[in-house]
């Protein structure tokens, strides 16, 4: 059970419980408050933070984005930038609460056959005659060859000789978008050791 889980919805929560239920490092929580400003807790005397519901939900899509969908710091600051914070604080929100889904409709069995019913056959017919049909010879029977009427066999696929198989071509080195996400994530790194020197 998380620090905050007995309080209501709409209290607010120190750092300290907020990371319990994110399971994070409080250092991270303060970094992720420095990179974005929607974030907006309130601090008391003493520096204590109290965040608010809405900033929970924003630290939760928050850590949504960065942890499991591998967006960057820049990245979800240019999502903020062209979407909105409110609809980041809407969607985490609908994941703190969880989402609601349909009971599922009660299965009803179908009846099972037993060995005591009497069978669904009509009885056959007692007043109808019964016509025997004369055997064919097998002299009769004549057998007419139609190859137009057989399936195409489909054509064999051309084998490719060493010299005509295609070529791939291995590019060397990192590209831009690595390069900068290699970036942003050293970024990130000297920001945490910086907290961490700091904190210690």
């Amino acid at each position: 059970m998380s620090a905050g889980s007995d309080k209501s919805a709409d209290a607010f929560r120190t750092i300290s419980e907020v990371a319990s239920e994110l399971g994070l490092a409080t250092h991270v929580l303060r970094f992720w408050e420095s990179k974005f400003p929607q974030i907006k807790p309130l601090k008391r005397a003493g520096g204590r933070r109290y965040y608010r519901p809405d900033d929970v939900a924003l630290l939760r899509r928050l850590q949504t984005l960065l942890h499991d969908e591998g967006y960057t710091i820049k990245g979800v600051q240019k999502l903020f930038r062209e979407e909105g914070a409110r609809k980041f604080i809407d969607e985490g929100a609908v994941a703190q609460n969880g989402s609601f889904t349909e009971e599922p409709a009660p299965h009803t069995p179908l009846p099972q056959a037993s060995l005591f019913d009497s069978p669904s056959r009509e009885p056959l017919p007692t007043n109808e005659k019964i016509e025997l049909v004369e055997p064919i010879e097998p002299n009769d029977i004549t057998v007419q060859y139609r190859p137009d009427l057989l399936p195409k066999a489909p054509e064999p696929e051309p084998v490719l000789e060493p010299e005509e198989m295609p070529q791939t071509v291995i590019q060397q080195g990192l590209s831009e978008t690595q390069r900068a996400l290699l970036g942003d994530i050293l970024e990130e790194l000297k920001a945490l050791k910086e907290e961490i020197d700091t904190a210690a």
